[in-house]
């Protein structure tokens, strides 16, 4: 019963979204069975909206994928594009969105909902390993490419713009190479105190433009989803997130949730997780 999100399965061929989990970073497993299993338990109702949210979109769950490379995520994603579909993937490292990035085009923007900008040039330490585990990667390789490093690789790569929302830990480094490159960042206190300045300047980044909306939960505060690696204090809260992604109506192309880290006997976060994903699935289905 649980092997499938609780979602209006289909046939792939009349999918719009084909998700997928990446079996990337340790514990990937036990998340990707948590998630999928609580999904069943979340309803699909909105009832400030009155609307069910996922009426009418059809979603095809193609299970997990092994990563022995992180090319076999792009493969994956790639084959999707080609089938018209939107992917939707879920993992438990972040550093799996920078392999899901690789076949979209050059001009799509990339809009992270992230408590870190993940823009470090070199670092590494436990988590940092866990995360690109099973990838046969030597120490160095490790420091260059990991989950916390893996928006600036992908900048590197081909200049997209990014946005991040939720953004609140990070080195000086960190945010002179941010400026430096004009990335454009809300912090929560920057969307709690100037709300309506934050979505105006999030619509005119999204104006005329393909989205690929990253959600790594610990953008949220951890009281809300407290099953992550780095549980920030002062993050969003899900009506903010709600507000925000309503803007993106029509314009998503690709997208992953991460990071969910579960802990035994606490679903919060899973729960949470559900609504973001049927939330998403409403506003990318045109």
């Amino acid at each position: 019963m649980y092997e499938k999100f609780c979602l209006n399965l289909s046939e792939e061929k009349e999918a719009d979204f084909v998700i997928f989990g990446a079996l990337l970073g340790k514990r990937s497993e036990e998340m990707l069975k948590s998630l999928r299993k609580n999904s069943w338990f979340v309803e699909w109702f909105d009832l400030d909206d009155e609307k069910n949210l996922i009426e009418g979109v059809k979603v095809f769950d193609s299970g997990n994928i092994r990563v022995k490379k992180g090319s076999e995520i792009s493969e994956k994603v790639k084959k999707i594009l080609e089938d018209k579909k939107i992917p939707f993937m879920f993992s438990i490292s972040h550093l799996a969105t920078y392999f899901s990035l690789k076949p979209f085009s050059d001009d799509i923007k990339v809009v992270s909902f992230d408590a870190h900008f993940d823009v470090k040039n070199s670092y590494i330490d436990e988590k940092m390993v866990e995360s690109v585990f099973p990838l046969k990667l030597n120490k160095e390789e490790i420091k260059r490419l990991n989950r916390g490093t893996w928006a600036r690789r992908s900048f590197e790569e081909c200049k997209r713009k990014f946005c991040f929302v939720g953004v609140r830990s990070c080195d000086e480094f960190d945010l002179e190479f941010v400026k430096r490159n004009n990335f454009l960042y809300f912090t929560p206190a920057m969307i709690r105190e100037n709300f309506d300045e934050v979505k105006e300047k999030f619509r005119d980044f999204l104006k005329d433009s393909k989205i690929y909306l990253t959600v790594d939960i610990d953008a949220f505060d951890p009281s809300v989803a407290p099953a992550v690696g780095h549980p920030e204090p002062d993050g969003i809260f899900w009506h903010q997130f709600k507000e925000l992604v309503k803007e993106l109506k029509g314009k998503i192309v690709g997208l992953d949730l991460v990071e969910v880290d579960p802990i035994r006997g606490n679903t919060v976060t899973e729960f949470l997780a559900t609504r973001i994903i049927f939330q998403l699935l409403s506003i990318g289905k045109s």
